[in-house]
């Protein structure tokens, strides 16, 4: 079990990114740069989550044993200096009995129960009420995720995009298994608190007890802490605005004050 190093919520072993907060989780060597907007995306996805772009995948390359080139994982010599590069081309495979392979298939079987998705055990029908797959990297997550888990893709955002036709909709995508791969977290130690608590033994301590400092005539003093030595202000109340919820495509809308809501009602009324 791994934790989020952002909001400290639990993720799974898979996971790229949150699904809470949507936080990668993924090496930055390992994420799939968009051609078109150079956004970094969670290894495994084919399309971008910022522009829907299609991501091209990365060629396997191995390195030159003499100049250190990288080259095709197919190629015999290299690109760039021309020595031979090692591999074996022709691989034999070594034909085993098959009651070599029924004695460890207990082995298997138990291995493949312990490493298996939380989704696997899950009949079709309950796959389809209980899970959706995303529709940009094919990522199988739960009905209540709000996030995908691979590539924190906003479920509602998919939704939309579907809508519109940009990316596939959810019955029409294609999920795509986990790579294997290790969350990247922050390990979590314990921190020594200096400060003193507050109750001790049910009684309130003397050192967390404000005592009213003197101030000016006309303004409210500060909270003196006797055993810290410092001088706590008191609030100030600040307005507070409320915007009302818009959408992309339509414009923001603004609260018109008393005068023009009785100008706009002398005007209906003249008509």
């Amino acid at each position: 079990m791994a934790v989020c190093k952002t909001c400290g919520s639990v993720v799974h072993q898979g996971d790229s990114f949150c699904p809470v907060c949507g936080q990668g989780l993924f090496n930055p060597e390992d994420a799939l740069i968009c051609s078109a907007c150079e956004t970094p995306n969670a290894p495994g996805t084919r399309f971008c989550k910022h522009c829907g772009a299609v991501l091209l995948r990365k060629p396997k390359t191995v390195q030159c044993p003499v100049c250190g080139s990288e080259n095709a994982e197919d190629a015999l010599y290299c690109t760039a200096c021309g020595s031979e590069m090692p591999g074996d081309f022709e691989k034999e495979f070594e034909v085993e009995s098959i009651e070599r392979l029924q004695a460890v298939l207990p082995l298997i079987h138990s291995y493949a129960e312990k490493f298996n998705g939380e989704f696997d055990k899950l009949s079709e029908e309950e796959l389809k009420n209980s899970t959706y797959v995303c529709p940009v990297c094919g990522k199988r997550n739960s009905i209540s995720d709000e996030k995908c888990r691979r590539c924190g893709r906003d479920k509602n955002r998919s939704l939309y995009l579907a809508s519109k036709q940009r990316i596939p909709s959810f019955e029409d995508a294609v999920e795509v298994p986990d790579v294997p791969h290790t969350p990247v977290v922050e390990p979590v130690f314990p921190v020594k608190a200096d400060k003193k608590p507050e109750f001790i033994n049910g009684k309130k301590s003397a050192d967390s007890t404000p005592v009213r400092g003197g101030g000016q005539a006309g303004y409210a003093g500060g909270y003196a802490y006797s055993g810290d030595g410092f001088m706590q202000n008191s609030p100030i109340v600040q307005p507070l605005a409320i915007v009302p919820y818009v959408t992309q495509e339509q414009p923001l809308w603004q609260y018109a004050s008393k005068a023009d809501y009785e100008r706009m009602r002398r005007n209906n009324a003249k008509k």
